[in-house]
């Protein structure tokens, strides 16, 4: 009987190892770890949101929608639902934006195609006005020498 109560709590140390290695990993961390995928599957104690946007790297805040997607999660945690599926953080200009370029994130987005060829446009018909006013001389300076 002892022999049998021995064999059962044998693996208890190992259980506990195990979940100290991951207590050991801050909440925030694995958050991030948990986005890196671009959805965060699982949810998290409430002030570990907070801790994730103060973590978060300079590119994912600027260039991505990490910070409203975990915003929305910490909410969804709050109202205690799941997690809200990727790109729905609240960033609709991004949506919007991406949505009219007609391609995913790695295309050219289309507003700056337009403007871009606006430019161009200006640029040549300020180089015909040039060349118009010096090959067609005013009246006035003839007329006055």
């Amino acid at each position: 009987m002892l022999f049998g109560a021995v064999a059962v709590l044998a693996p208890l140390p190992a259980v506990a190892t195990a979940t100290r290695k991951s207590d050991s990993v801050p909440c925030w961390k694995r958050l991030l770890n948990d986005y890196y995928d671009g959805q965060l599957n699982n949810t998290y104690p409430i002030p570990c949101y907070t801790q994730a946007i103060k973590h978060l790297p300079a590119s994912l805040e600027i260039y991505g929608s990490a910070k409203d997607d975990i915003i929305a999660a910490r909410t969804a945690a709050i109202n205690h639902k799941p997690p809200p599926p990727e790109g729905s953080g609240g960033n609709t200009t991004t949506v919007a934006a991406s949505s009219s370029s007609g391609g995913g994130v790695s295309s050219f987005p289309l507003p700056v195609l337009i403007l871009g060829g606006v430019a161009i446009l200006l640029v040549i018909a300020g180089g015909i006005g040039m060349l118009w006013q010096r090959s067609h001389p005013r009246d006035d300076d003839a007329a006055g020498a």
